[in-house]
C-alpha cells in the first residue's frame, strides 16, 4: 500500500498537472471507485472548478476546490495518478479522468482498494478517522512524539503501524525505520529508553525524508544502498553485516529484519 513517501510523490504529480488549472471535464470510467459521491455530483462539483492547493495527511491526499470542499484520494494498494497528454487514450485500469485544457490526469487503481471522493472539510475528515499527526508534519516535534509514546504498550512495529499514533508509516517504512534505528520490530515500546525514543523519532523522519527524495519505495534501487527495502526477500542479505535476513509477523504484518543488527535489548 502506498505510504507517506509514495503519496507525497502522487501529490507532486497532482500539483504539476492539475493545481491552478480549470477542470474542463471529468470522466468516471468505473463508478465503484467513488466513495460517498455519485458520478453526477462529482462532475457537478469538479467541472469548471480549480484545485487551489493540495494537502497530504499520512496516506490521504486532498485538493482544495475553488468552490466548496475538497477532492480526496486514497490509493489503496495499487492506486496511482498517471499524467496524460492531450489526445492520449486512458491507461489500462484507469477509473477517473480529470481533464484540463493541457491534458488529463488519470486515477489508475487496478484492484479497486482506493477511492476518489468529494469531502466537505479535510481537517474534519482527518479528525473523524482519529488519525495521529502526519509523520513528517512540522507539528510532530520531538516533544510531541515523546508525549504520544508515553504510556503506550505493544511492540515497536505495531506502534509505528498505528495510524492513530502517527499517520503515514506502513509496513515498508516501519521495517526500514526499525532497521536503521537498530531496534528489533518485536521489542516492547515500554522497554525503550528516552534516548532510544528520541533516536526512533530522528530515524523515522530521516528514513521518510530519504524516501520522499526518490518518490518512495516503488523503485527500491533508487534508495541508498544501506537501506533494507531493496534487500527484503527469501534470498536477501543484510546491507549492514551481510547476514541472512529474518522474517516474522509483528503488528499483524510480515516483517523483515536482521537478527544480529537488531537484537532485542
Amino acid at each position: 500500500m502506498p505510504e507517506l513517501p509514495e503519496v507525497a510523490a502522487r501529490q507532486q504529480i497532482l500539483e504539476a498537472h492539475i493545481v491552478r488549472r480549470t477542470l474542463k471535464d471529468v470522466r468516471v470510467l468505473d463508478g465503484r471507485i467513488l466513495s460517498g459521491v455519485s458520478v453526477r455530483t462529482l462532475r457537478r462539483r469538479l467541472i469548471g472548478a480549480k484545485l487551489l492547493h493540495t494537502h497530504r495527511h499520512g496516506k490521504y491526499l486532498f485538493g482544495k476546490l475553488s468552490g466548496e470542499g475538497w477532492l480526496g484520494f486514497h490509493f489503496g494498494m495499487t492506486g496511482r495518478l498517471i499524467p496524460m497528454r492531450k489526445g492520449d487514450g486512458p491507461p489500462r485500469h484507469a477509473k477517473v479522468l480529470l481533464h484540463t485544457s493541457n491534458g488529463a490526469l488519470a486515477f489508475r487503481c487496478p484492484r479497486l482498494f482506493g477511492w476518489v471522493a468529494v469531502i466537505d472539510d479535510a481537517e474534519s475528515f482527518i479528525a473523524a478517522r482519529k488519525l495521529g499527526p502526519d509523520a513528517m508534519s512540522d507539528e510532530l516535534t520531538l516533544e510531541r512524539f515523546l508525549s504520544l509514546l508515553s504510556g503506550r504498550r505493544g511492540t515497536l512495529k505495531a506502534t509505528l503501524l498505528n495510524q492513530s499514533f502517527v499517520a503515514g508509516v506502513g509496513n515498508l517504512w516501519a521495517d526500514e525505520t526499525c532497521f536503521q534505528a537498530g531496534l528489533h520490530p518485536g521489542m516492547s515500546i515500554a522497554r525503550l529508553s528516552k534516548a532510544r525514543r528520541e533516536e526512533l523519532y530522528r530515524t523515522m523522519r530521516r528514513v521518510l525524508k530519504a524516501a520522499m527524495k526518490v518518490g518512495g519505495g516503488e523503485d527500491g534501487q533508487l534508495l541508498p544502498r544501506h537501506f533494507l527495502l531493496d534487500h527484503r526477500g527469501p534470498d536477501g542479505a543484510c546491507p549492514a553485516c551481510g547476514g541472512t535476513l529474518s522474517t516474522g509477523t509483528y503488528g499483524g504484518r510480515t516483517t523483515w529484519f536482521c537478527g544480529p543488527c537488531q537484537a532485542r535489548r
